[in-house]
C-alpha cells in the first residue's frame, strides 16, 4: 500500500518537485481558479455560493465544479493555488491505487493480485488522460473505497462501514463531478445486489437494508451540494439530453483494436485539420496487454467466483455503453434516469479499466494459488496469435477500417499504411507479455521473480502509453502569472465586463482572466442557464456565440455592460491551415448567408490582392445546376476601382450533404474539392474549398461577401485574400465586420497573447522518448506559440447599474425576442436607457427623469451589491447581473420585490429620492441541504453510539 501510494509521485516526479501542474488544459484555464474562488469565500468566512466573474454571474457553488465543499481542497486555503493543485491531484492518485489495493485485498486476492489492480487502475488510459479533468480524477477514488466499504459491511454489518461508505459517496459528490459519482453509486448498488445472491455472513436482508442505508446517507450528506445543483440543472441547457448528445464521442467497432494497440487514434489524428485530436483523451482506455490478458484468464473461474464473474459482466456491459449508438444498450441506457443526463460515451471506460485491473488481479491472484494455469496459456497463444494479425489487417487496409475516422479529418496520414511505432510498440510489448504470461502459466505456482517481472512489464507498459498519451503540461511558475490580456482588456472594460471571441490565442474558457478583476460574460460550464444563453447571442455552454450575433444582435452585450471585446485578426502565420494550394491563416467567420444575403469587410490597411481562396458549403442547394454562382466577392480600393469573382458551384462550393447515398444522385452539380470534414447531426459534412484569381491585383480596402445561389443557404467559413506576388495570405475575420460599425466599436490596440499550455514535459524522463517512438505529441489549441489579438473598445455598453423612467409589462419570450431584435413588442426600437421591460410586474410610467439622476454601485462582493440611487421622482433601477432564484433585494433596509428586467437582469422599482439598494444571494438549497446532512450525520451517530453501547454492555455481542 506505501509503494502505492508513492507511485503517483514518482510517475508524476515534475509535478511532485514542483516544476509542472497536474492541471492541462481545462485544469488551468478553468479548475484552478474555480477553486481559487471558492478558496477567497472561505478566508472570508462566506459560503462560496456565487461567481460574479463569468456568464456575467452564475452559481458557483450550485455549479459542483468548483468542488466548493470537498473537503481535500482544504490545501488551497493555505498554500499557494499550483501547490495546492498538485498536492490534491497527487492525493487522489494515490488514494485511487490504494483504495484499488483495499478493495482487491477484501475481495481475496493475493498482495501481488492487489498490488497489479491498483498499478492497472492509476495507470490506466481514463486516468492518466483525463488528469486535467480535476474533478473527474478528485472523484474517482470514491469507487474503490466504497466497494471496500460494501465488502467490509458484506463481513461485519458495522455502522462505522454505513458511515464509511455514506462518506465516500458524499466525497465523491462533492468532489464536482457528478457523472462519475453516479456511476459510482449505481456500480455499488448493482454490487450490493449481486453480493447480496451468496447469502453474505450478515443475512441478505440485513445485507441489502445497510447497502442502501449507506448510500442513502451518502447522497443525503453531500444534500448541501445537490440542492442547488438540481436547482440549476432544471434551469439549465441540460435540464434534457438528446441521444445525439449521450452518444457524443462514443468509441468507433474499429477503435477496440486500441485495447491491443493503443497509439493507433494518436497516430491517426495527428495533423489533421480538424480538433478531434481532442478525443484522444476522451477515448482512451488502454489497460496494459498484461493486464487485459490476466483479466481474460480470469473469465474462467466466472463460474467459481462471483465477484469476478460481476466484474466480467459489467466489463462487458461499459464496453457496449462506451460504444454508444453502436450498439442497442445505449438505447437502453438512455432510457435510465440520472444516467441519461450525462454525455461522452466513452466515459463508461472508467468502468471498463476498473473491472479489467480488478479481473487481472484476480487472474494473478488465482496463478499464485496454483489455479488458472491453462486458461493463462490459452490466452497467451491467442495474443501471439491476434496481435500480428491485427497489425497485418491494420497495415494492408487500415484506411477502411478507419473510414470514419478518416472522413472526419480529410486525408488520413501515412501511419495508417505503414509500419510505424503505434504497430510495432505494441508488437514487441506483445512478444513480452506473451513469454510473461508463459512463465506465469509454466510452474504451478509461479516465482517471485516471475511475479515482480509481471509488475515491472504492466507498470512499464502504462508508463510509456502515458509518456506518449499526456500532452504538454504547464509549467507552475506560469500557471498564475497575469494573462498579457488582463492589462489591455482592464483598461478598456474598467468594471464593465469583458467577451473574448473563439479565436486564435484566446481561450472563453481562460478563468484566470477573473483572477485579477476581469468580469466576463462567458464561461464554461455544462450547467449555463438556458435562458441566459438564448438572452446573450445563442452562446453555448462553452460560452461560444455565433460572429453574427456579435455583429447583428449586438444589444445583449450593452446590456450586460460589455465594454471590452477580445478578437484576433490573424492566426500566427507559423501555423495556417492549408487547402486547395491557398492558405487560410486567420480564425473561422462561421456565418450563414441566406440567398442574397450580403456582408461588408472593411480592411484596416489596404491589401495587396491577386485572388481569393475561400471555404464554404451551400445548404437546400440540391437543384443548383453545375457551374452556377454561388458566392460571389467583390473587392474595392481607395479609389473606389472594383475587382468581382464568382466561386461557382460543382467547381469551388459545393451542397454540404454531397457525399449521402440520398442526395448524390439527385444533385445537380458536381462535388466540389472537399477541405475538411466534419459531423452534422451524426452525418459527415463537407466544406469545400476554391481559389479564384483577379484579372488584374488590387489594393483592396473594403470587401463584400454576397450570396448568388438561388434559394440555397451559404455558409462562409473561411476567406482568405491571396498576394501570389508577395506569397502573403490576408484573411478576413470578425475583426473586419465589427470594425464596420464605428458607431459602436473603436479600435483600442492589441497585445500578444502567449500560450498557457506550452511547457515541461509532463512525466519523468519523457522527453527522450518522444522522438524515438516517432509519434508526434497531440496539437494544443492554440497551435502556436502566441496570436495577436486586438482589443475593441463597445461605446454603447451600458453602466453597472441605471435607471429607467417607464416600464413595460411582457411575457418572457417577447421580453427575448426585443432583445434580440432590439425592437419592443409593438416594434419602436428598443432603448434600455429609457425604458425596462419587466415579467410578472404590472408596467409603468414614472415620468421623466431630472438631470441629477442616476444609480452607481458603491460596494460589491460575489455574494452582496450595493447601489447608490438619487432621483427626484419615481424610477426603476435596472442591474447588469443576471436574474437567479435567491437573490433578494432591499431597498433603504427594508424587503422589496425583485423584478426580472429585459429578459435577464435584475430590477426594482424605487420611489423618488436617494436609496440604498442591497442585492443579496441566499440559497434556500443549501440550508435545506445542511438541515438534512446534519440530521443524516446525527442519526449515523447516534446508530454508531448505541452499537458501541450495545457492545460493551455485559453480554453484548462484538
Amino acid at each position: 500500500m506505501l509503494l502505492l501510494g508513492l507511485l503517483p509521485l514518482i510517475q508524476y516526479w515534475p509535478a511532485t518537485s514542483g516544476r509542472v501542474l497536474l492541471g492541462p488544459g481545462d485544469g488551468i484555464l478553468m479548475f484552478l481558479p474555480l477553486r481559487v474562488f471558492a478558496a477567497q469565500a472561505w478566508q472570508a468566512f462566506e459560503l462560496p455560493l456565487w461567481n460574479p466573474w463569468v456568464f456575467s454571474g452564475f452559481p458557483l457553488l450550485a455549479a459542483m465544479t468548483a468542488g466548493a465543499f470537498f473537503p481535500f481542497n482544504a490545501p488551497y486555503l493555505f498554500v499557494a493555488p499550483p501547490l495546492a493543485m498538485n498536492v490534491v491531484a497527487l492525493a487522489m492518485l494515490s488514494s485511487l491505487a490504494v483504495g484499488t489495493y483495499a478493495y482487491a485485498r477484501a475481495i481475496g486476492c493475493t498482495r501481488a493480485g492487489a498490488l497489479l489492480a491498483g498499478v492497472g487502475f492509476v495507470g490506466c488510459g481514463f486516468t492518466v488522460a483525463r488528469i486535467g479533468n480535476t474533478p473527474l480524477i478528485q472523484a474517482a477514488p470514491a469507487l474503490p473505497w466504497l466497494l471496500f466499504a460494501c465488502e467490509r459491511l458484506r463481513a461485519t454489518g458495522g455502522v462505522r462501514w454505513v458511515a464509511f461508505g455514506a462518506a465516500a459517496t458524499a466525497m465523491a459528490l462533492f468532489a464536482g463531478h457528478p457523472q462519475v459519482p453516479a456511476y459510482t453509486m449505481a456500480i455499488a448498488a448493482a454490487y450490493v445486489a449481486w453480493r447480496a445472491i451468496a447469502a453474505p455472513p450478515i443475512g441478505r436482508l440485513r445485507y441489502l437494508g445497510l447497502g442502501a442505508a449507506m448510500l442513502a446517507a451518502g447522497v443525503a450528506l453531500a444534500l448541501p451540494q445537490l440542492l442547488p445543483s438540481a436547482e440549476l440543472a432544471g434551469q439549465s441547457v441540460r435540464a434534457r439530453l438528446s441521444f445525439a448528445d449521450f452518444v457524443d464521442l462514443a468509441l468507433t467497432p474499429p477503435q477496440l483494436a486500441e485495447l491491443f494497440f493503443p497509439l493507433l487514434s494518436r497516430t491517426l489524428f495527428t495533423d489533421m485539420l480538424d480538433t478531434r485530436a481532442n478525443a484522444i483523451f476522451e477515448q482512451a482506455g488502454y489497460t496494459g496487454l498484461l493486464g487485459l490478458g490476466l483479466a481474460l484468464a480470469a473469465l474462467a473461474a466466472w463460474r467459481r467466483d462471483a465477484v469476478a464473474a460481476f466484474w466480467a459482466l459489467l466489463a462487458l456491459l461499459a464496453l457496449l455503453l462506451a460504444l454508444g449508438a453502436a450498439t442497442p444498450v445505449a438505447w437502453l441506457a438512455y432510457h435510465v434516469p440520472v444516467l441519461n443526463l450525462f454525455r461522452i460515451s466513452a466515459r463508461y471506460l472508467f468502468v471498463f479499466d476498473f473491472a479489467v485491473a480488478l479481473l487481472a488481479g484476480i487472474g494473478l491472484s488465482r496463478l499464485q494459488r496454483g489455479d488458472g494455469r491453462r486458461a493463462v496459456r490459452l490466452v497467451a497463444v491467442g495474443l501471439a496469435i491476434l496481435l500480428p494479425a491485427v497489425a497485418l489487417v491494420w497495415l494492408q487496409d487500415g484506411a477502411r477500417l478507419w473510414d470514419a475516422a478518416a472522413r472526419t479529418g480529410g486525408t488520413a496520414p501515412a501511419g495508417l499504411t505503414r509500419l510505424g511505432p503505434a504497430i510495432v510498440l505494441p508488437l514487441l510489448l506483445g512478444a513480452a507479455t506473451v513469454v510473461v504470461l508463459a512463465l506465469l502459466a509454466a510452474r504451478r505456482r509461479p516465482a517471485p521473480a516471475v511475479v515482480a517481472l509481471a509488475l515491472l512489464l504492466q507498470g512499464g507498459d502504462l508508463y510509456l502509453y502515458a509518456l506518449q498519451l499526456c500532452g504538454p503540461y504547464p509549467r507552475v511558475d506560469a500557471a498564475l502569472v497575469q494573462p498579457a490580456s488582463v492589462a489591455p482588456l482592464r483598461a478598456v472594460a474598467g468594471d464593465g465586463r469583458a467577451a473574448l471571441t473563439v479565436a486564435a490565442g484566446v481561450a472563453p474558457a481562460d478563468y484566470r482572466l477573473a483572477l485579477w478583476g476581469q468580469r466576463l460574460i462567458a464561461g464554461y460550464d455544462s450547467l449555463l442557464i438556458a435562458r441566459y444563453g438564448a438572452f446573450a447571442g445563442d452562446m453555448d455552454y462553452a460560452g461560444r456565440v455565433d460572429a453574427s450575433a456579435l455583429v447583428e444582435h449586438p444589444l445583449f452585450l450593452d446590456l450586460l455592460s460589455t465594454r471590452a471585446l477580445a478578437v484576433s485578426f490573424l492566426r500566427d502565420p507559423a501555423a495556417p491551415i492549408e487547402a486547395g494550394g491557398a492558405r487560410f491563416a486567420g480564425p473561422e467567420i462561421g456565418v450563414t448567408l441566406q440567398p442574397g444575403a450580403a456582408l461588408d469587410f472593411p480592411l484596416p490597411t489596404s491589401a495587396h490582392v491577386t485572388g481569393v481562396g475561400a471555404i464554404t458549403f451551400l445548404g437546400g442547394a440540391v437543384g443548383v445546376g453545375d457551374g452556377a454562382p454561388a458566392l460571389r466577392v467583390t473587392l474595392r480600393d481607395a479609389a473606389g476601382a472594383t475587382r468581382v469573382v464568382e466561386l461557382l458551384a460543382g467547381v469551388h462550393t459545393a451542397e454540404w450533404a454531397w457525399d449521402r447515398a440520398d442526395v448524390a444522385p439527385v444533385v445537380r452539380h458536381r462535388r466540389a474539392p472537399v477541405a475538411e470534414t466534419f459531423d452534422m447531426g451524426g452525418t459527415p459534412a463537407n466544406k469545400y474549398v476554391g481559389v479564384v484569381a483577379l484579372d488584374a491585383p488590387l489594393d483592396a480596402e473594403w470587401v463584400r461577401l454576397e450570396n448568388v445561389a438561388p434559394q440555397s443557404q451559404l455558409q462562409v467559413s473561411r476567406v482568405s485574400l491571396l498576394d501570389a506576388e508577395a506569397e502573403r495570405v490576408h484573411a478576413l475575420s470578425l475583426a473586419h465586420r465589427l470594425l464596420d460599425q464605428p458607431e459602436r466599436w473603436r479600435r483600442r490596440g492589441g497585445v500578444n497573447v502567449p500560450n498557457v499550455l506550452r511547457a515541461a514535459s509532463p512525466l519523468a524522463g519523457a522527453a527522450w522518448l518522444g522522438p524515438p517512438l516517432g509519434v508526434a505529441p497531440v496539437r494544443a489549441d492554440p497551435p502556436h506559440d502566441a496570436a495577436r489579438v486586438e482589443i475593441l473598445e463597445n461605446r454603447l455598453a451600458l453602466p453597472h447599474a441605471w435607471l429607467v423612467p417607464r416600464t413595460i409589462a411582457v411575457d418572457a419570450a417577447a421580453a427575448l425576442a426585443s432583445v434580440r431584435q432590439a425592437r419592443l413588442p409593438d416594434g419602436a426600437p428598443f432603448d434600455p436607457r429609457a425604458v425596462a421591460l419587466v415579467e410578472a410586474a404590472a408596467s409603468q410610467d414614472f415620468g421623466a427623469l431630472d438631470p441629477a439622476a442616476g444609480a452607481e454601485v458603491t460596494s460589491a462582493t460575489a455574494e452582496r451589491l450595493e447601489v447608490a440611487t438619487r432621483s427626484a421622482a419615481p424610477a426603476f433601477l435596472v442591474l447588469s447581473e443576471i436574474d437567479y432564484p435567491g437573490w433578494q433585494v432591499t431597498v433603504d433596509g427594508a424587503p422589496a420585490a425583485l423584478v426580472r428586467a429585459n429578459a435577464m437582469l435584475r430590477g426594482v422599482a424605487l420611489p423618488a429620492g436617494a436609496h440604498r439598494v442591497v442585492f443579496v444571494y441566499r440559497s434556500r438549497g443549501v440550508m435545506l441541504g445542511f438541515a438534512g446532512a446534519g440530521l443524516t450525520a446525527l442519526a449515523l451517530a447516534v446508530a454508531a453510539g448505541w452499537r458501541w453501547r450495545v457492545r460493551r454492555a455485559p453480554g453484548g455481542r462484538g
